[in-house]
């Protein structure tokens, strides 16, 4: 019995001393600046991540490919369409007695808006894309800056409209029949937030006690903290809009999963009769171990994709690393 408690005694006092319960110590001697060091981040990652979805890329395509090279030299011949379907006007009703109000309006409406590239009858007269009295007028746009199609043709259709009273004016094209097929979804942030009250929720039924608080905390610290440096990368390199998602969605579980670790461990030494002090080092020496392991294992995994010559999937390899590396240095500290 005595032997048993011995060696229990010596497992304790060894695997307390070990790399992970020396960050415990470090941080639990420092644990004022270390939780001020975390508020800033916090904070500052909240203003990066208003900054940040501005400046991420909704880029698909895949370079070296012969599409792309084509849309590329596109985009550096006349400043907009390339990958991107252009929008398509339709005027109905056009005939020789309206013709020239109609390409007065088409050339008042071109004047009005300098970025978009108009190709119809009038401005093209190489190009015969009058058919039954419906003038089809193609607007290219620039590259697209978030997945909702551009306001612009709805505005150019509207202007045409009104300038053409007498005239039927439609607006359609590949990109806006997509999109009248597809529901809004929350957005983001509100998924976060849904997906965050449900693991309160059933943190709170496993807890039963305000312990279920502090994986969502240290969750909302890794996320903001892994969007603060995707406002950074995102001036070197292009990121794609996915790693948004990965970060708030992918982040939440990872550091929730992570913390749960620790806690549970931490709890699990309080009940045996250990200090508090000591019970944190222990839960780091074993658990804290263990997250390590895990988010180390997860990040090199995914690096590979950092490689890859296609931006969405280097984005993903960029998040994929990020999400582990930062939550394993918030539950750790």
């Amino acid at each position: 019995m005595n032997t048993s408690a011995s060696n229990h005694s010596l497992h304790n006092h060894s695997s307390s001393n070990n790399f992970f319960s020396s960050i415990g110590r470090v941080v639990l001697a420092h644990r004022r600046i270390v939780i001020l060091i975390w508020v800033i981040v916090f904070l500052a990652g909240g203003f990066a991540a208003s900054r940040v979805v501005n400046r991420l890329s909704y880029n698909f395509a895949t370079p070296g490919q012969p599409g792309y090279v084509a849309s590329q030299k596109i985009l550096q011949h006349f400043g907009n369409g390339g990958q991107n379907a252009p929008a398509i006007t339709v005027i109905a009703g056009v005939d020789s007695s309206n013709s020239s109000t109609v390409g007065a309006a088409l050339e008042a409406v071109a004047k009005q808006y300098p970025s978009i590239r108009f190709v119809d009858s009038f401005n093209a007269p190489g190009l015969d894309l009058l058919r039954h009295g419906n003038e089809v007028v193609y607007l290219f746009t620039g590259p697209p800056t978030s997945l909702a199609p551009s306001s612009l043709p709805n505005q150019i259709t509207a202007a045409l409209a009104h300038d053409l009273p007498s005239l039927h004016v439609a607006l359609t094209g590949e990109t806006e029949l997509a999109a009248a097929g597809k529901s809004s979804g929350l957005g983001v942030l509100a998924e976060t937030i849904v997906a965050g009250v449900g693991a309160l929720a059933i943190l709170a039924f496993v807890f039963a006690s305000v312990l279920a608080v502090i994986p969502l905390v240290i969750a909302a610290v890794s996320i903001l903290a892994t969007f603060l440096i995707l406002l950074g990368l995102s001036y070197v390199t292009q990121v794609s809009f996915v790693v948004e998602f990965l970060v708030s969605l992918i982040g939440l579980g990872i550091a929730i999963d992570y913390s749960l670790l620790i806690v549970t461990r931490w709890r699990e030494e309080r009940g045996n009769g250990l200090a508090n002090r000591d019970a944190i080092l222990m839960s780091m020496a074993t658990a804290g171990r263990s997250v390590a392991l895990s988010g180390v294992t997860v990040g090199v995994g995914l690096l590979a994709l950092i490689v890859l010559p296609v931006p969405l999937l280097r984005s993903t390899g960029i998040g994929g690393v990020l999400i582990p590396v930062i939550s394993i240095t918030v539950v750790l500290t």
